[in-house]
């Protein structure tokens, strides 16, 4: 195999070969491989430049920061058209970090654009069997973090593609993005923190409920049912009531 090939030299470098069980178990044996002090994940169909590494862990030793962020710009067409996650040369505690991901302010809940350090997966794995694993694992890490470092550049390219998760949508899309919001909800009121990060929860599920009704909209119909999206809907206005609760 070609791939092989240009690894008989690399010593740093290692090819694994499992039955296709989709990206969280892709990463999830990646972990489990890593002997190093970071890990860092990268979507088959995008690209990092040259120094993404160096720059990030370099980054990461400079602030002794549990995770390291870099700026996202958007490739389509093959021309790169915008930024989608602006950064700026920062270091924020956990709860600011946590603020950022909610409202996708400087960040989001995508895993590829960061450094972790090792130890933020040591109790962790990616939840398998679910689209939107990498949401479920940013907001659950974040629970482990004191420190995260923004850098400005732009290191990480996301490729749009027209099939891309959110783009066109199915009923499974729905019920395991409020599923998973479930999840990360409950984690999150169970640490108390229901009550500092009231506002930035409720807009997350605002913006999760007409996001979903949009991509509904321009969906297949043989692919998608209003009563899906309804019971999706349902479950997320069920967590707007328990963050609700939290902060009387």
């Amino acid at each position: 195999m070609i791939l092989k090939a240009y690894l008989k030299n690399r010593e740093n470098m290692y090819y694994i070969e499992q039955e296709n069980g989709g990206a969280a178990a892709a990463r999830n044996r990646g972990i489990e491989a890593a002997s190093g002090d970071y890990l860092s994940f990268v979507d088959s169909d995008d690209y990092i430049l040259l120094h993404f590494i160096e720059a990030m862990v370099a980054e990461a030793e400079r602030t002794n920061a549990d995770i390291v962020l870099t700026g996202v710009a958007v490739e389509k067409n093959g021309e790169i058209t915008e930024r989608e996650h602006e950064q700026h040369d920062i270091v924020k505690d956990r709860l600011a970090f946590m603020r950022d991901i909610f409202l996708k302010i400087n960040a989001s809940y995508i895993v590829c654009n960061k450094l972790f350090k090792r130890a933020v997966f040591e109790q962790f794995r990616f939840l398998e069997g679910y689209i939107f694993e990498d949401m479920f694992a940013s907001y659950m890490t974040a629970l482990s973090v004191s420190k995260v470092a923004y850098l400005t550049e732009d290191l990480y390219i996301y490729c749009v593609r027209e099939q891309s998760v959110f783009t066109t949508g199915s009923n499974r899309q729905f019920s395991d993005f409020a599923h998973l919001a479930g999840l990360i909800f409950k984690a999150y009121l169970k640490e108390g923190l229901g009550e500092p990060l009231a506002k930035e929860m409720t807009s997350y599920i605002d913006n999760g409920i007409v996001r979903m009704q949009r991509v509904y909209e321009r969906s297949d119909p043989e692919k998608v049912s209003q009563e899906a999206l309804e019971a999706a809907i349902r479950d997320m206005e069920a967590l707007r009531r328990d963050v609700e609760k939290s902060v009387i």
